[in-house]
């Protein structure tokens, strides 16, 4: 060993660190031992700790979809006709257009589509309350979807005309 390291051990030997080295020399093995525990203590607590709250959020009965959708407004499964087309274009959500087949007239317009998590091919339309009536009375299913652009979309569901009476009375 060198005279510059035998210096070195010297002075380590005289700050704090090296005294308590100096005194626990013999039981060295417990040092590493309680760092070993604590780190062990800290790992289960962070362990449990995330596994309860994953239970706590799972075991809510609110845990699906239906929590998500305004005061107002239901979520509407609708039919589509150009599934394939609308399945490379659409993500998980957007704003579309509904279309009866055949007919150029939209049937609602600025809709919010979101597909079901649990099977990709089934969509749902986000629709007023007031007027979902008019998409489950449609007589044509399934629906021709055009996806829309969402910063320019209003969101409206063309009524059916009311039939008007005329009645003379003499």
């Amino acid at each position: 060993m060198l005279a510059r390291d035998t210096g070195m051990i010297r002075k380590l030997k005289d700050t704090t660190i090296g005294k308590f080295w100096i005194k626990y020399q013999n039981h060295a093995w417990f040092i590493p031992s309680i760092i070993v525990g604590f780190c062990l203590i800290v790992a289960i607590m962070v362990d449990t700790h995330d596994k309860s709250t994953a239970v706590k959020q799972s075991a809510s009965p609110y845990a699906g979809i239906d929590t998500f959708i305004p005061d107002g407004y239901v979520l509407l499964p609708i039919e589509v006709q150009n599934l394939e087309s609308l399945d490379s274009l659409l993500g998980q959500y957007g704003v579309v257009d509904l279309y009866k087949p055949g007919d150029p007239v939209a049937v609602a317009k600025g809709l919010k589509i979101i597909r079901s998590p649990k099977d990709p091919s089934q969509f749902s339309v986000l629709v007023p309350e007031s007027q979902s009536a008019e998409l489950i009375r449609s007589e044509d299913k399934p629906f021709l979807v055009v996806v829309q652009n969402p910063d320019r979309a209003q969101e409206q569901v063309r009524l059916a005309p009311k039939q008007s009476r005329i009645v003379f009375e003499n």
